[in-house]
């Protein structure tokens, strides 16, 4: 008989919108009683990582709501499609067309209206599937009655019949129903909260004006083109009466008085003379697009957990030796399964059909991620780096691929820096690290090669106004790695022991060049104990450690000095005693590694350069030597 349209975005808009959504859908599926009554919601623009606002909200959601509600996902991507350059978010005329066009054919009509709103029948016992197919065919507006915040806060989103006998019982008695009127075409103010339509009528007119990328005056337009083909605007007011839950009390983009940035009414209203839309007539609504739709029934709801039961292995009891003390890169060893669920998260949010970009040497976390997608009815391939993995056997839906095409291709990407597959040794702590040896050395050097070029994809996206993708970093927690994500990538501070962070290109990338990766870390390691090694082995002579720890020192002031005469004092200790000469050759060796040799050579010409004239800084002034 009736689909019910409505949209929105997983966003937070507006005054409570969790609370006052539920209370209005809750509602609308308490008038509707025909078979084939629906309540189609369009979630719009949503980021593909998080779920949508109707899944948000499920749990308040009464079981007739969640039985007669469509969820139609309009991806970010799909949204950059069909927008039509709108500034904002939402473009509402787009989402409704996305309903209308999807709407059940078998229904007479399409309600247009917001997730807002209550409608109480002024006849007890009266459906709104009964009111309208009553109703001669025709275009249909009701004026809207504003329920304080206040008043509505105080009902039980999970009552819709207490909600709606409360509605229209205080609209009387707490004087709120007062009818606004407005022109022969609209009838009444604010007439977007109901717009009754044949759906005929709105296939025959190619729906909304998806021309309308501002705020605003998109409902007038329906009314002027309704009234242009109808000949005139009817209402239901003697049978039906809309409450608006009001939301006022924070400003949003569209409610700043005053500000608020609108459609052109004369273009839109004033000056329309057709009720057909000729620019549009095949392509409203994205016809072509395959939009996701999501209905919150128990299988769905509950996908996540049945899975992770399915893949999972369980334990008896809870993981132990982790610790924050001396834990740095410990995190490159995490337990794949205490990390899976966490990595589920998200990836359960993404489109079934979009490609998955892999960066690490993780094949049973690969295995996992691919088992997952499966059993979550993904369709969409993972590719995995042909140079870094290579699977003993081929694994669900996983490609191998090169990182120019990972990079190409993706529309997600993982980045595993984990280096379990490597040489490994155990700390003070006795906790496992990466051993010190050529192959970490060339591991961490790929994978941080690998991050900044995938920052410098997402820049160049960021620059041109293409769609930026997610990224996730598993493993990278107190780690080497952190520091150059952090700076490249805005990405939420998660738990350490999540394991996981996930975010965007920063906005701030490449505005100062990245930091210098250190990578001699894994070659020659950062404890004085490995310094001692290093130099001693460099020197073939021992060195005593508090030597180490004095030469260590005299570097930094040689460094930081703000005084050149101090830097050159530094300098000329340093090169009196063993330990200080191999902290000097250390440096060196560190630029090498570290992929700066420049600045190791630097330092090694100056010394040359310095040692060739007698000692004599009396006199020097100005910064410290760099």
């Amino acid at each position: 008989m009736i689909s019910v349209v409505v949209y929105g975005r997983n966003d937070s808009y507006g005054y409570n919108l969790a609370k006052r959504a539920a209370i209005s859908i809750n509602c609308i599926a308490e008038v509707l009683d025909h078979k084939d009554d629906e309540i189609i919601f369009v979630d719009c623009n949503t980021p593909n990582d998080i779920p949508t606002f109707p899944e948000s909200i499920a749990d308040t959601l009464t079981p007739r709501a969640k039985n007669r509600l469509r969820v139609l996902r309009l991806r970010p991507e799909q949204y950059e499609r069909g927008k039509n350059g709108a500034r904002f978010k939402v473009l509402e005329p787009l989402c409704r067309n996305v309903a209308i066009r999807r709407s059940n054919p078998a229904n007479r009509w399409i309600l247009n209206t917001n997730t807002d709103m209550v409608f109480t029948p002024l006849e007890d016992g009266i459906s709104l599937s009964t009111i309208v197919s009553e109703l001669p065919d025709g275009f249909y507006e009701l004026p809207r009655f504003e329920m304080p915040e206040s008043l509505w806060e105080s009902i039980n989103r999970l009552d819709p019949a207490g909600t709606i006998d409360a509605f229209k019982r205080w609209g009387l008695r707490f004087h709120l129903d007062a009818v606004i009127t407005a022109s022969k075409e609209l009838l009444f103010d604010g007439p977007g909260d109901f717009q009754l339509c044949l759906r005929s009528q709105l296939f025959q007119i190619h729906g909304m004006n998806e021309q309308m990328v501002l705020g605003w005056h998109v409902d007038s337009n329906l009314c002027k083109r309704m009234w242009l083909l109808n000949g005139q605007t009817r209402t239901v007011l003697d049978r039906l009466h809309a409450f608006h839950c009001d939301h006022t009390r924070i400003q949003t983009v569209y409610h700043v008085a005053g500000k608020s940035t609108e459609n052109s009414l004369a273009d839109f209203f004033v000056n329309v003379k057709t009720p057909y839309v000729p620019d549009q007539a095949s392509g409203w609504g994205m016809p072509e697009e395959q939009v996701e739709e999501i209905r919150l029934d128990e299988r769905y709801m509950t996908r996540i957990r049945t899975t992770l039961e399915r893949i999972l292995p369980g334990m008896e009891r809870p993981i132990t030796g982790c610790s924050t003390v001396d834990s740095f890169d410990a995190g490159l060893y995490y337990d794949n399964f205490h990390v899976f669920p966490y990595l589920a998260d998200i990836v359960v949010n993404f489109a079934p059909g979009s490609t998955i970009g892999y960066f690490g040497c993780n094949v049973q976390l690969l295995s996992m991620l691919a088992d997952l997608r499966q059993q979550l009815g993904h369709h969409g391939h993972i590719n995995y780096c042909a140079d870094m993995l290579h699977p003993s056997e081929p694994l669900i839906r996983c490609n191998p691929a090169s990182a120019n095409e990972i990079y190409r291709e993706s529309g997600v990407f993982i980045i595993d820096v984990s280096m379990k597959h490597l040489p490994s040794r155990l700390n003070g702590m006795g906790l496992t690290i990466p051993d010190k040896c050529p192959e970490v050395v060339q591991s961490a050097r790929t994978m941080s090669e690998i991050i900044i070029e995938l920052a410098r994809c997402e820049k160049d996206a960021a620059d041109n106004n293409r769609l930026l993708r997610p990224a996730m970093f598993v493993g990278c927690h107190s780690t080497i790695f952190d520091d150059i994500i952090k700076n490249l990538f805005s990405c939420a501070m998660t738990p350490a022991n999540t394991y996981v962070r996930n975010g965007f290109i920063s906005p701030d990338a490449f505005t100062s060049p990245p930091p210098i990766f250190p990578l001699h870390l894994y070659a020659i390691g950062a404890a004085v104990e490995d310094i001692v090694s290093w130099i001693t082995t460099q020197l073939e002579k021992p060195v005593a450690a508090d030597q180490v720890r004095m030469a260590m020192s005299l570097y930094r002031m040689f460094l930081e000095a703000e005084e050149k005469r101090r830097a050159l004092d530094a300098l000329e200790t340093l090169l009196s005693f063993d330990a200080g000469r191999g902290m000097l050759e250390m440096q060196m060796e560190i630029a090498r590694i570290n992929g700066v040799p420049e600045q190791g050579e630097a330092l090694r010409r100056f010394i040359e350069e310095y040692e060739k004239r007698p000692y004599n800084n009396t006199n020097c002034t100005g910064n410290a030597v760099q």
